[in-house]
C-alpha cells in the first residue's frame, strides 16, 4: 500500500472549506495521505513542470470537482492544459475516479464517473481492497521486470529451487498460481521439496499449493518425492500437514513401497505410524510388508509388522 501515491483535485472552494471530503475521509482511512490540487489554480509557466511531474508519478486519481476540465469560468488556455494532464493519465492508464454531472464517462476508460462525491466515496471504500491487490500486482510485475525475470512459471520454478522468498513473493504478488506447474509438468510444491527447500514448502503450503498435486513426470506427489530424496524432515512436516498417504504413483507405487526400497528405517516409521498402509500392493502384486521381508530388512520388518494385517501372513 505504500506504493500507492493518491492525487485528489478539488474545487478552491472545497479546498478553503479546510476539512476532509467524503472520498478524501476514505483514503485516509486507510493512513493514505493524498497530493491535493486546487483545480481553480492557474497553471503557468513557472508551475508546468511541477504539475508534469505529480501527474507523471500519481498511481490513481480522484477528481471532486465536477467543473475539472469542462468549467465555462476558465481561460481555453488552462482548460487545455487540464485536458493535456487527464491525456497524461489516461496514456499512464491511471485508475481516476471522478464526480460529473452525469455518471456517463465523458472521456475514456480509465475514468470512473459517479454524479456524487458520496456515490464515489461508496465505490472507493468498498473496493479499495481490490486496488490495493491490483496496485500491487502491477508494482511487482514492474520490480521483476526491472530486475530482467521473467514472469513464467519456469521462472517461479527457478526461484523456488534458489530459495528466494523475495522474489518469489513478488511473482505471487504479481498474480502468479501458486500451483503453477513448471515446462515439465511439476507443481511448484514438487519443485521445492526436490531441492529440500522446507522454508519454500512452508511458504508454499501457507498461500494456498495443493499438498497433494501429482507431477506429470513422475507421477509422485510433493511428500511421495520427500521419501524418493529420503527427507526425513518434509517427509514429517508433509504427514503433519496432512498429505495423503494412501496415493499409489503412476508407476503403482505406494508411499511405503517406495519407503523401504530406499531403505530409510526413519521414514518407514513416520508414515507406518501416521496411517500409511504396509498391506497395499505394488503394480507387481507386493507389499512394503513383504519387500521389507523378501530383501531381509530387519529394522524396517519390526517397524512395519505392528501394523501388517496378521490374517494376510
Amino acid at each position: 500500500m505504500e506504493s500507492m501515491n493518491w492525487l485528489l483535485i478539488k474545487s478552491g472552494a472545497q479546498v478553503r472549506a479546510g476539512t476532509p471530503s467524503v472520498s478524501e475521509a476514505v483514503l485516509l482511512k486507510y493512513s493514505i495521505k493524498p497530493h491535493i490540487v486546487n483545480s481553480d489554480e492557474r497553471i503557468d509557466d513557472s508551475s508546468l513542470e511541477e504539475y508534469y511531474r505529480l501527474f507523471s508519478q500519481v498511481t490513481h486519481v480522484i477528481i471532486a470537482d465536477e467543473n475539472y476540465a469542462v468549467s465555462p469560468t476558465l481561460s481555453s488556455d488552462q482548460l487545455e492544459k487540464q485536458i493535456f494532464f487527464l491525456g497524461l493519465l489516461s496514456g499512464r492508464r491511471v485508475p481516476v475516479f471522478s464526480v460529473s454531472r452525469s455518471e456517463r464517462n465523458p472521456w475514456n476508460p480509465f475514468v470512473r464517473c459517479f454524479s456524487t462525491e458520496q456515490k464515489m466515496a461508496v465505490v472507493l471504500n468498498d473496493d479499495f481492497s481490490s486496488l490495493i491487490r491490483d496496485e500491487r500486482r502491477s508494482v511487482s510485475l514492474n520490480k521483476l521486470m526491472c530486475r530482467g525475470i521473467p514472469f513464467t512459471a519456469a521462472s517461479f520454478a527457478d526461484y523456488i529451487a534458489k530459495d528466494n522468498p523475495d522474489v518469489c513473493s513478488l511473482f505471487l504478488f504479481a498474480g502468479i498460481d501458486v500451483n503453477a506447474r513448471d515446462d515439465a509438468g511439476t507443481p511448484m510444491l514438487n519443485v521445492a521439496t526436490r531441492n529440500g527447500r522446507q522454508n519454500m514448502v512452508v511458504w508454499l503450503l501457507e498461500n494456498g499449493a495443493d499438498i497433494n498435486a501429482i507431477s506429470r513426470d513422475r507421477g509422485y506427489s510433493a511428500i511421495m518425492d520427500a521419501v524418493w530424496k529420503k527427507d526425513e524432515k518434509l517427509t514429517a512436516l508433509l504427514v503433519k500437514k496432512g498429505a495423503d498417504l494412501s496415493f499409489i504413483s503412476k508407476e503403482g507405487l505406494s508411499i511405503l513401497v517406495l519407503a523401504v526400497g530406499i531403505g530409510s528405517t526413519a521414514i518407514c516409521r513416520i508414515l507406518a505410524e501416521n496411517g500409511a498402509d504396509p498391506d497395499v500392493k505394488d503394480s507387481m502384486g507386493m507389499s512394503a510388508y513383504e519387500y521389507a521381508k523378501l530383501f531381509k530388512k530387519e529394522e524396517i520388518v519390526s517397524i512395519l509388522e505392528e501394523f501388517h494385517r496378521k490374517d494376510d501372513r
